[in-house]
């Protein structure tokens, strides 16, 4: 991976927005990127849309939403993997996750875990929830409602899929994953029971530290033709890759005019 726009500097990670829980504690190296940081403050609510992180998670908002989830591309396509005149690459399989909106003490947040230390691949990575499409699962959807229960024990009644998202190629170009939004109602993640075999901890963020100018980040990769991909900082564990794209994705339809970030690649 080239990181040509690196800043390094010390470890100021915040826990005022992030709760968590974990079988033990790993020590986490916070790398600071070349920040898109301005002194103003972010917006609290959108004039056009009426949105704003009171009513985020309304059926108002999610109706608006669910109309417009496939009309925001991933900022890493299939054309920036492969490079021109080469073959198309061969896709293994497809996967999904499930981005897991949900409310602690009282705050607009959205869920993340820690992939298991233990794992042959992506080991020690923050993720959402999800995995592999099984022969048996009917669609996309359900693989992600399945491996949310068999990762966290979060049962498919109280997850309520918004839908899903455009799907995007992992790095080499090999499997797509499909995002599907959904809202998971309250949560107290020391309640959850996380597969031990796969998570090593979950842990939230709020949508109002997330779309903070100052916690938003980016960072470039010249495989193929090239991308820009955002990174977000701000929390005890840094978010990025798949994941950072997806949350991209969905804040984009899920908080107009809060979220302002734009990802451009200039190589």
């Amino acid at each position: 991976m080239t990181l040509p726009r690196l800043i390094t500097g010390a470890c100021c990670s915040t826990h005022t927005h992030t709760s968590r829980i974990s079988r033990r504690i790993i020590p986490t190296v916070v790398i600071y990127w070349k920040q898109k940081y301005s002194t103003r403050s972010s917006p609290t609510a959108d004039v056009k849309s009426g949105v704003n992180l009171e009513n985020i998670f309304s059926d108002k908002n999610k109706e608006r939403v669910k109309k417009s989830l496939l009309s925001i591309q991933p900022v890493r396509t299939i054309e920036d993997i492969v490079k021109p005149k080469h073959k198309p690459l061969k896709i293994n399989h497809d996967a999904a996750v499930i981005i897991p909106l949900c409310v602690v003490n009282d705050e607009p947040s959205v869920l993340f875990t820690l992939r298991s230390s233990s794992l042959r691949k992506h080991r020690g990575e923050v993720s959402f929830p999800g995995g592999r499409k099984d022969d048996s699962d009917p669609d996309l959807i359900y693989t992600a409602v399945r491996e949310t229960w068999e990762e966290l024990g979060i049962p498919k009644e109280k997850i309520d899929v918004w839908g899903p998202l455009s799907p995007a190629p992992n790095k080499y170009g090999t499997s797509f994953t499909t995002p599907v939004l959904a809202y998971c109602g309250h949560i107290d993640i020391s309640k959850l029971v996380p597969n031990e075999d796969e998570v090593e901890v979950v842990f939230t963020r709020t949508i109002e530290s997330i779309i903070k100018k100052e916690n938003i980040a980016s960072t470039q990769w010249k495989y193929g033709r090239g991308y820009t991909m955002p990174v977000f900082i701000g929390g005890e564990y840094r978010i990025w890759g798949l994941t950072a794209i997806f949350l991209h994705q969905a804040l984009i339809v899920l908080a107009p005019g809060l979220y302002t970030n734009k990802v451009r690649h200039n190589p």
